[in-house]
């Protein structure tokens, strides 16, 4: 479930009214796209992302799937009030975002990761900025583990599972809106491969401050949050914390 990332951005091809191949992105797991929208205009991107705003702002939004030939099928539509978070693990995620005011620029942050998928993957997704961590968890069948990290010095993990299986992936340089990175981002997974195995395993992290910090840190989203990335809609802050 593990076999690869996607860290780029790039033109995409959205099917929602209004977004061109001129103003839409795929946002690839570990990129960190900055955009200004200007006043009257609209944004579309591809991808499970997290989204910061500086101003209010509206997502029409699609979930599509692909049947067994390969025909793509709309299971989900929707509009959102300031969303957070958007996305379905092995879906495709398509989002058109606009100003509520439309007399008003937005000025964008947003960053892919993968959202949770409790049902057939069985896997939980956490996105923090926490400088430490210490906690065991349980990896079965049934749970399986995503961490995506984000902070401003390099961290230090000590995950060392017997048993289950273990990837990580240093996505630091993935910042495609800067010259230089913005933040030492990281991920985790954790996982069984659907063996009948379960093992118990020490996560553990340490921010490195004897090591140089990313100079241009930028940090939208606060200091020590962790937050559990729900699956297969647009959630707002307030849903994704509750």
């Amino acid at each position: 479930m593990f076999a690869f990332l996607l860290i780029n951005i790039w033109s995409a091809d959205i099917s929602i009214e209004g977004c061109t191949y001129q103003n839409s992105f795929t946002v690839g797991m570990g990129s960190h796209l900055t955009r200004t929208v200007s006043k009257g205009t609209v944004l579309c991107i591809e991808g499970s992302v997290l989204i910061k705003s500086d101003n209010p702002f509206v997502a029409t939004y699609k979930i599509i799937e692909k049947d067994r030939q390969g025909t793509k099928i709309i299971i989900k539509t929707g509009t959102k009030e300031n969303p957070f978070l958007f996305g379905a693990k092995m879906k495709e995620n398509e989002m058109k975002i606009e100003a509520m005011d439309p007399s008003q620029d937005l000025k964008l942050e947003i960053v892919g990761i993968r959202t949770s998928d409790p049902n057939l993957l069985r896997s939980y997704s956490i996105f923090t900025t926490m400088k430490s961590f210490n906690k065991v968890i349980e990896i079965t069948p049934k749970r399986a583990l995503d961490v995506f990290t984000w902070n401003q010095y390099p961290l230090n993990f000590s995950v060392n599972p017997r048993m289950v299986y273990k990837e990580f992936s240093n996505l630091t340089s993935f910042s495609q809106s800067f010259s230089q990175p913005t933040s030492f981002k990281y991920w985790l997974g954790l996982t069984t491969r659907f063996e009948p195995i379960a093992e118990k395993v020490n996560v553990v992290w340490e921010e490195d401050t004897t090591e140089q910090p990313i100079s241009g840190f930028k940090n939208p989203f606060g200091e020590d949050v962790l937050y559990f990335l729900p699956n297969e809609d647009a959630f707002t802050l307030e849903e994704v914390i509750k």
